[in-house]
């Protein structure tokens, strides 16, 4: 449904990217990651038409998104981090803008603002930035796209509010859709996201499901000194006394979550020991 071959593209003079690839064909939530500046909301843009590419190939539900056409841009829906709404209210903005989506559901809409506790007749101008933002993911949910785009949803959200955002992007509705978020809350996403796609110089250097990455690498924190013990230690954290770690797993041991921050942390500073300990996993599977 997203497919991105021999992608270029970049602002000036500067590359941003140089062949880059990207293949979604399964339903799914994705998260999107990568350091400040990397290009996740570039390509979430490229992806929904806002940018054109340089060169290469884009097919998003097997139209090219430069074209714009109409039945294109029913079946993509964008959250951008910035946005502006006019001064209407979640009821209006459904009356006017859900006729344009094909599968817009007006109780997915209704449920969504009642988890948000978002009242529908309220004006968007009275509303808190994290009030707003609640209410455009409520109206892009309850669009039904076959794929949606978030960049940085919980940007602006309460702990609650992040709380009712898993709460509600996990619902059965939304189970058939390709869903990519791109984030530097990690934790918020841990218990959600079903695929890691990690950016770095440019490049996917990492396209792994969480269920793969939780049975390649072990994490964990023990006393400071034991991890010097240990075998296939491939980043460390020093916490006070003691020493958070991921190590590749050892065959026969427990499978573990995946921390998400810590493995973000660990692709930034340490990026090839982590792939060279997934590509073994995967050689010994």
């Amino acid at each position: 449904m997203i497919e991105v071959e021999d992608l270029r593209f970049g602002y000036g003079r500067q590359a941003l990217y140089e062949q880059f690839s990207l293949r979604l064909s399964s339903p799914g939530i994705y998260g999107l990651f990568g350091r400040n500046g990397s290009g996740k909301s570039t390509l979430l843009k490229l992806v929904s038409g806002l940018l054109f590419r340089q060169a290469g190939r884009i097919v998003v539900c097997g139209s090219d998104p430069q074209r714009r056409l109409p039945d294109f841009l029913s079946s993509l829906y964008l959250v951008p981090e910035e946005f502006h709404l006019p001064n209407l209210s979640c009821e209006r903005l459904a009356r006017l803008h859900g006729r344009f989506y094909p599968q817009f559901r007006r109780d997915v809409f209704d449920d969504a603002l009642k988890t948000f506790d978002i009242a529908p007749l309220a004006p968007f101008e009275r509303m808190s930035l994290g009030g707003k933002k609640k209410a455009v993911i409520a109206f892009a949910l309850s669009t039904l796209t076959p794929v949606l785009l978030l960049d940085e949803p919980t940007n602006g959200m309460d702990i609650v509010g992040r709380d009712q955002f898993r709460q509600l992007i996990r619902r059965p509705e939304h189970a058939g859709r390709i869903i990519v978020i791109s984030t530097h809350q990690a934790h918020d996403l841990e218990q959600v996201i079903s695929q890691i796609l990690f950016i770095d110089q440019g490049s996917l250097s990492l396209a792994s499901s969480m269920d793969s990455l939780a049975s390649a690498l072990r994490m964990g924190i023990v006393d400071g000194g034991l991890v010097d013990e240990m075998d296939g230690v491939v980043y460390r954290e020093d916490i006070g006394g003691q020493t958070a770690y991921i190590a590749a797993r050892a065959n026969g041991a427990l499978v573990e979550p995946i921390r998400l921050e810590m493995l973000y942390r660990a692709l930034c500073r340490v990026p090839q020991q982590v792939l060279d300990a997934l590509a073994k996993a995967r050689d010994h599977a």
